[in-house]
C-alpha cells in the first residue's frame, strides 16, 4: 500500500497525541484507558510502516512469551524488517534510523 507523505506526517502527528494521552491517563491512573490508546497507537504504527499480519503475528509471539526467555535472534529478526521498512519510531524500545 502506497501512501503519501503528507498523509504519514499526519499518521505521525496523531501518534505523538496519542502518546501525550498515554502520558496523562497513565499518569491519572487511568490503566484501561492508556491500554486503549496503545492499541490506537498500535494499529497506527501498523499502518505507517506497513507491517503485514504476519510480521504483526510474528511479534505478538515474541512477546507474549515470558520476557525472561526471550530469544534475541527472534526480535533481531524484527528489528531487521523495522530498518528496512524505514521506520523511524521507536519500536519495542529502541529507535531505529
Amino acid at each position: 500500500m502506497e501512501t503519501s507523505t503528507a498523509h504519514l506526517l499526519t499518521l505521525e502527528n496523531i501518534v505523538a497525541a496519542i502518546d501525550s494521552c498515554i502520558d496523562k491517563v497513565a499518569s491519572a491512573q487511568m490503566s484501561e484507558t492508556a491500554a486503549l490508546l496503545r492499541i490506537a497507537r498500535l494499529d497506527l504504527m501498523v499502518r505507517i510502516h506497513d507491517i503485514s499480519d504476519r510480521e504483526l503475528a510474528q511479534l505478538a509471539f515474541v512477546v507474549s512469551r515470558d520476557r525472561r526467555t526471550v530469544n534475541r535472534t527472534s526480535f533481531m529478526g524484527l528489528r531487521h524488517v523495522a530498518m528496512r521498512k524505514g521506520a523511524t519510531h521507536r519500536f519495542m524500545g529502541r529507535r531505529y534510523p
